[in-house]
């Protein structure tokens, strides 16, 4: 196994690219980034995707020719440890994964407070560096560390060895879905319920929006319009009842000013009295 060190470097990689590309620099963010439509679509998704692919190639072919001693051994090749079984490695990288998604939406999340979230660049590079740091003490001797599609392909291209690629492809996949789905349905500040709904269904969902506070100001209206409903229909049944008592009386109906006489439709009910004589 091709054991990895501790990415000690993407705090400054973090700090560096953060203003021009988010940053990304693992395939399994972009595809966070794509699923809830926070600072990413198609485009820059597959754009994210290709550069990711080709720098890792170039830099693994540059290091293995620039570096003495690397040009014969199996340069970043990530596989699982000794002892460590094909389900123990995906698990693990899965896992780590979607602690590492986690913690990149929680600095993209639009409804914290703008000091620790919305992309804050430095609050991204110290954040995830830290975070990458202690994943990687755990990994290191379990899968090599991978958390990167992207990376470990290239690595495998180069090698030319693919017998465990499908762990550090689809484990990492399946770790950033889980994270996203778990991060916009429970861990969020802005999630409930009528936000999932418009984010599965709206094709016009907008991150921004609080969707909790416009369906509860959309009951306040409902429960509004439904009280004024029910005071004009009381009060248009008692002047109903005052005009029909009035007509069973034998009485003129006097209308006070500025008011509309009582009308069913088009007949007015306004009783006249006619002489018996």
């Amino acid at each position: 196994m091709a054991r990895s060190r501790p990415p000690q470097h993407l705090q400054f990689l973090c700090g560096t690219i953060g203003p021009v590309s988010g940053p990304q620099l693992t395939a399994a963010l972009s595809l966070a980034l794509l699923m809830n439509e926070a600072k990413s679509n198609f485009v820059y998704f597959i754009l994210g995707i290709a550069g990711q692919f080709c720098g890792a190639l170039v830099g693994i072919a540059l290091a293995s020719q620039l570096v003495p001693g690397l040009s014969n051994k199996k340069l970043n090749l990530h596989t699982p440890g000794e002892n460590v079984t094909d389900g123990q490695a995906f698990g693990m990288e899965c896992i780590c994964s979607f602690l590492l998604i986690v913690c990149c939406l929680s600095t993209v999340d639009e409804f914290r407070n703008p000091h620790w979230a919305q992309g804050h660049v430095t609050v991204f590079s110290v954040v995830v560096y830290f975070l990458i740091l202690m994943l990687a003490a755990i990994l290191v001797k379990v899968t090599g560390c991978g958390m990167n599609p992207a990376a470990s392909l290239s690595a495998a291209i180069f090698n030319n060895n693919y017998g465990k690629i499908w762990i550090y492809i689809v484990a990492p996949v399946v770790g950033s879905i889980i994270a996203v789905l778990f991060w916009e349905m429970m861990l969020s500040d802005g999630a409930s319920a009528e936000r999932i709904k418009h984010w599965w269904t709206d094709p016009n969902f907008d991150r921004t929006k609080d969707y909790k506070r416009m369906e509860r100001e959309a009951n306040e209206v409902y429960d509004t319009e439904e009280a004024m409903l029910s005071i004009s229909f009381l009060v248009d049944t008692k002047q109903r009842k005052f005009a029909m008592r009035d007509v069973s009386l034998g009485q003129t109906h006097i209308q006070p000013p500025g008011r509309k006489s009582v009308s069913d439709g088009a007949l007015n009910i306004i009783y006249h009295p006619v002489s018996p004589f």
